[in-house]
């Protein structure tokens, strides 16, 4: 069965009684693992023996990428690419470390062995092996104008001249991805400067958000948006885990190319629902200029021109990133508490909790009927 949701008495208690059985049963399985491997007795080492049957987790599933649903899940993933890389082995004509691993799996005890191994690494590393996992394009964002950028990376590190991700840090995050509290953690990237822009507070992330960010935008929309997710934040209980709103989202990255930008965008890890937001009054979105000299004709066919590239947009963040985007016109933006609204319920959206059995079943036992 998932569990996702586990408390950390209940989580310590698991890997005590993994671990325990784990040790009971270590003697007896060295043994028979230099007996079927062929070893002499006495050369296989408890390291070595763990070493062999539960440090392959990336060898043999993408850790990394995957949201498990349950110990079964990760140990059926990790059994699954074992014998794939078995069959690959195969088709080359040589047998390599897989082959041998699954010859002793063959082995009742040493299965026994593995699966509890594998178990107990599931649950040591609960919130990694079961949160859900991004798009590898969404793993960073540049966001902003072309003449001030910014980076949002899950975890941030230069290498090689170029800002990257540590992918052995994404999984242990210990916040949720896109979030206040992610931009407090990881602070910003300046890639002028080839420097992270820390924020000592979420007061000092908010008075960023509204010194820079907001004086970047000329559209008087955007600002009134800027401000009431500001106060959004001021009057939320647990604002680090809001969604962190971004900015004109680029499309194209870093590359100064304008290709496509999303006014705001929501990455809401909490449901995994991605939505961009286009301040779009006719105005500086679908006006053709000169009408008095054109014919009816070539102004249809400059409006048809302008909303191909304005949908050639949309399609492609969502082909891309998954990203729905939803249009504010002229008639919405006269009501932009009506606009951030809409904006603000995509910024709540949160995971309904598990249910409790046991608590449903003691609340049906107290029903008086």
């Amino acid at each position: 069965m998932p569990q996702t949701h586990i408390d950390a008495l209940t989580l310590q208690a698991l890997e005590k009684e993994l671990s325990e059985e784990i040790d009971g049963m270590r003697e007896e399985v060295l043994r028979t693992y230099e007996r079927v491997s062929g070893q002499p007795s006495g050369s296989v080492t408890v390291q070595s023996l763990n070493g062999t049957f539960g440090g392959k987790n990336n060898d043999y599933t993408d850790a990394i990428r995957t949201q498990f649903a349950s110990p079964d899940d990760f140990i059926a993933r990790w059994l699954r690419g074992l014998r794939e890389r078995v069959e690959e082995d195969q088709a080359k004509g040589y047998p390599r470390a897989a082959t041998r691993i699954a010859r002793a799996l063959k082995d009742k005890i040493i299965l026994k062995y593995t699966i509890k191994l594998l178990t107990r690494n599931f649950y040591r590393n609960l919130i990694e092996r079961t949160r859900a996992k991004p798009n590898d394009l969404l793993w960073q964002l540049w966001f902003g104008d072309n003449k001030m950028t910014w980076g949002l990376f899950i975890a941030p590190t230069f290498r090689n001249g170029e800002w990257t991700n540590d992918k052995s840090a994404i999984r242990r995050a210990e916040y949720d991805y896109w979030t206040v509290g992610h931009v407090l953690k990881t602070g910003i990237i300046d890639p002028e400067v080839r420097k992270i822009h820390e924020f000592s507070s979420i007061d000092a992330l908010k008075q960023f958000y509204l010194s820079v960010l907001r004086r970047c935008s000329s559209s008087i929309y955007e600002r009134e948006i800027v401000e009431r997710y500001i106060n959004y934040l001021h009057e939320s209980e647990s604002p680090s885990s809001e969604p962190f709103l971004i900015p004109e989202l680029r499309y194209a990255g870093l590359d100064t190319d304008h290709k496509h930008r999303l006014d705001f965008s929501i990455l809401n890890s909490h449901v995994m629902s991605f939505v961009g937001f286009e301040i779009s009054p006719s105005s500086t979105h679908m006006s053709v200029k000169g009408v008095k000299k054109k014919t009816q004709k070539a102004i249809n066919q400059e409006l048809g021109d302008k909303w191909a590239e304005e949908s050639k947009k949309r399609n492609k963040y969502f082909a891309d990133f998954g990203i729905t985007t939803i249009t504010f016109t002229d008639k919405e933006l006269r009501d932009i508490d009506y606009c951030f609204n809409e904006v603000a319920r995509f910024l709540s959206k949160r995971a309904e909790p598990n249910e409790s059995l046991a608590f449903q079943l003691s609340a049906l036992d107290k029903l008086r009927i």
